[in-house]
């Protein structure tokens, strides 16, 4: 399928779905591949298992299982 084909497919795409009351949307998420993606999660996973709030929600988690029947 040559290029023109391609966006033509994708124009006849969005056009329906624009026709069914739909719109595109652009998200940015981070790249895993990234080198400093791995450092960057173990940063934030730290961050949360140490802050204050965290703890007082598994306590609260907890408290609601235990009293689950």
């Amino acid at each position: 399928m040559s290029a023109k084909a391609k966006r033509g497919k994708v124009r006849r795409y969005r056009e329906n779905m624009r026709r069914q009351g739909l719109r595109p949307l652009q998200i940015w998420v981070p790249n895993r591949q990234a080198s400093s993606f791995a450092e960057e999660l173990q940063r934030q996973v730290r961050a949360i298992a140490e802050s204050e709030q965290e703890k007082a929600d598994i306590a609260c988690v907890e408290a609601i299982s235990a009293a689950w029947p």
